[in-house]
């Protein structure tokens, strides 16, 4: 009986907690529900693969490369990798930074990439690049979204 008196206690008394529904404290998938982010082989791997991507996809790729003739971003990218690899050019530096996008026009959530090559000839130094998007969700690039950014 006494067992009965406590167990009827303690239903009156938590019974209505336990209806309570707990909201969670943030929008958005659970940490664990996101993808890591992509390592820097990864992110080459995939600037490899869209090569192919036409420099005139954006107006900050318009007349860059290291050749008239240079309409992609793999040509773009190629002759500065020449540059790079030349025995004049110091300060040799590739730097790839890979962060949570932040364009408020991309629907979806996305790594922005920022790729650049650089060193300095004859004294003057010089960076150029890309930057681009990878989707969360699929690890896709997005190609449209590719930008010429550097100087020098």
């Amino acid at each position: 009986m006494k067992f009965l008196t406590l167990s009827l206690l303690f239903l009156v008394l938590i019974g209505p907690m336990a209806a309570c529904q707990v909201k969670p404290l943030s929008k958005g998938p659970h940490p664990a529900a996101v993808p890591p982010k992509p390592d820097k082989k990864a992110v080459i791997y995939l600037l490899m693969q869209n090569w192919d991507v036409a420099l005139k996809t954006d107006p900050s790729c318009n007349g860059v490369g290291t050749a008239v003739s240079d309409s992609t971003i793999g040509q773009f990218l190629a002759g500065f990798l020449e540059y790079h690899s030349d025995s004049t050019t110091s300060d040799r530096q590739l730097l790839i930074s890979i962060d949570a996008g932040d364009d408020p026009s991309i629907r979806e959530p996305y790594w922005k990439v920022t790729f650049i090559i650089g060193g300095r000839t004859d004294g003057e130094p010089w960076r150029w690049g890309v930057s681009f998007g990878i989707r969360i969700s699929d690890r896709s690039v997005m190609r449209n979204t590719f930008r010429c950014i550097g100087a020098g």
